[in-house]
């Protein structure tokens, strides 16, 4: 019965591991030589721990852990321009946050997109999705409401600068470590 027993225990701990890897001793040289190669190593490791489920054991894990962080900006970014959007009174100011809204939302299928090239290991194209088709679209956001001489409150000035800093500080930058 002991047997049976150990034998029992060591099969769900192995379908476990096999089924939902985490961050574990092993991952831990992997994590820190990819958030080194970043702008924020402190910030990557912050990541590393907020997202849900851990990370794989691969490079290409720990970078879709840093976009599902970078996502989450992009999230936080909606969710500040929409607040201060319906409540806003001066048109032009509306009408910036409106433009911020649709930009975000227009983002959306290339985050899908360079997961799929980073998935299959084409990282000259996931950086030049990053660059042309998301922080560039998020960067419209700040140089309508420049154009229209509006001032963006503060704290979707702030998420536009938390966007800027995930995608290009931490997963371009450890785009660029990867080969």
């Amino acid at each position: 019965m002991y047997v049976e027993t150990t034998q029992v225990i060591t099969l769900v701990l192995l379908t476990i591991s096999l089924q939902n890897p985490r961050l574990v001793n092993g991952d831990d040289d992997l994590v820190t030589r990819l958030c080194k190669a970043t702008t924020s190593y402190t910030g990557c490791r912050d990541c590393m721990v907020s997202v849900p489920g851990g990370v794989t054991t691969t490079d290409t894990g720990v970078l879709e852990t840093v976009m599902t962080c970078a996502t989450r900006a992009m999230d936080g970014l909606y969710q500040e321009a929409y607040a201060y959007q319906s409540k806003a009174t001066d048109p032009a100011l509306k009408d910036a946050l409106d433009v911020c809204l649709d930009r975000n939302e227009a983002t959306r299928p290339s985050m899908n997109e360079v997961v799929s090239k980073v998935r299959s290991r084409d990282f000259n194209s996931a950086k030049a999705i990053i660059i042309s088709q998301i922080l560039a679209v998020v960067n419209t956001c700040a140089d309508d409401a420049k154009s229209k001489r509006v001032q963006l409150p503060l704290v979707v000035s702030n998420e536009l600068e938390i966007v800027n800093d995930v995608w290009d500080g931490l997963v371009l930058k450890m785009l660029d470590s990867l080969r």
